[in-house]
């Protein structure tokens, strides 16, 4: 469980586009019962119901402290965590928060650093 929660995933699979090989011809079938066998289709919805990235409260709570109207260096990286997910008004069934880190639901973080890099 330690190495799975300090890894990332990522799927890497290659698809077959025809039976002929042939370059710009695309089978539709084909391709989507490849997907299916391999399990892609049922990780993209198992990911997307759930809470697929994910960051630790110092990590959220250095990146965008600055965020924070407040003077927040005093406080916990958890307090200041939440704080900032109010701050910033992501729903709250967007996320989850655990005792060590944040569960974001898919494209959450990417809204946050939008946030980032606007500022």
């Amino acid at each position: 469980m330690q190495r799975l929660q300090s890894t990332t995933p990522h799927f890497i699979r290659c698809i077959k586009p025809n039976n002929v090989q042939s370059p710009g011809m695309y089978e539709q079938e084909l391709v989507l019962q490849q997907l299916r066998c391999c399990g892609v289709l049922e990780v993209v919805r198992i990911s997307r119901s759930g809470f697929p990235t994910r960051m630790t409260h110092q990590k959220f709570a250095r990146r965008y402290g600055f965020l924070l109207l407040d003077n927040v260096a005093s406080q916990d990286p958890l307090s200041v965590s939440v704080a900032i997910l109010h701050q910033v008004n992501i729903l709250p069934e967007m996320y989850q928060v655990g005792y060590t880190q944040l569960f974001f639901r898919t494209g959450q973080v990417r809204c946050t650093l939008s946030i980032d890099s606007a500022i």
